[in-house]
């Protein structure tokens, strides 16, 4: 009776163990998790007035805090007016996309062009 008992509290430990290791993991992937942020990002950048310039390419390094703000900590661009308006646009602004790791950098190409 005694051994029944033992196994009967393992399989429950087994269990209680497996069920809190699984609801802690992100179930998105995270390729998917990556679209769904770069078209976050996109659409909080979208609409640049380009004056006097065709088209701009800019490289943004960022990261994703604890509160899923997004940190801009790198503008690579031949642009000051490019590179500022990123960073009005983007800092601290909050991104809803489950399944990312916070506090890692994130690197996006973008390429602004003048709909004129």
């Amino acid at each position: 009776m005694r051994t029944i008992k033992n196994v009967a509290f393992l399989i429950c430990a087994i269990l209680l163990f497996a069920t809190s290791t699984f609801a802690t993991n992100p179930t998105t992937d995270p390729k998917v998790a990556k679209q769904e942020l770069r078209s976050e990002i996109i659409q909080l950048i979208k609409s640049p007035i380009l004056e006097g310039l065709e088209e701009v390419d800019a490289k943004i390094s960022f990261m994703i805090s604890d509160d899923n703000e997004v940190i801009v900590l790198n503008v690579k661009t031949a642009s000051n007016y490019i590179d500022g308006f990123v960073k009005k646009r983007l800092n601290y602004k909050t991104v809803n996309v489950d399944g990312l790791k916070k506090n890692k950098a994130y690197f996006l190409k973008v390429n602004f062009k003048n709909p004129a």
